[in-house]
């Protein structure tokens, strides 16, 4: 997470409540093993998610442009939807293309959950 620490949830939040509110995923969380973003936390409950392994033969995946790739590519970008993706595709037709990454959850709709996973993979 961006900034681990202590947080303080309201009762029957999400584990990606939590994660959102330290800052979401660090660049260094592996993303294929986040624990279970829908479950329930319970009082005092430590979320951990796991960081990459570093090893030579695993390259990270290029980022994907906002302003550039196909609904087929951004649905593919973890924490996308494929409505998502479309929505983002119909965005920055109507609007001449994304300024920030952000404007995912501000002007389509992304959850915030969604986002800081999918902001590792992303870029205008």
């Amino acid at each position: 997470m961006v900034h681990p620490g202590l947080y303080r949830m309201m009762r029957g939040e999400r584990v990606y409540a939590a994660i959102a509110a330290a800052g979401g995923l660090s660049a260094d969380a592996d993303p294929d093993r986040v624990p279970d973003l829908a479950g329930v936390l319970r009082d005092g409950e430590q979320v951990k998610v796991p960081i990459l392994a570093r090893t030579a033969g695993r390259a990270r995946a290029p980022l994907v442009d906002l302003n550039s790739a196909t609904a087929d590519e951004l649905a593919a970008v973890p924490g996308f939807t494929p409505e998502i993706a479309d929505e983002a595709i119909s965005y920055r037709t109507n609007f001449g293309g994304f300024q920030k990454t952000s404007e995912l959850v501000s002007a389509v709709g992304m959850d915030p959950a969604a986002f800081a996973i999918a902001k590792r993979y992303v870029h205008v």
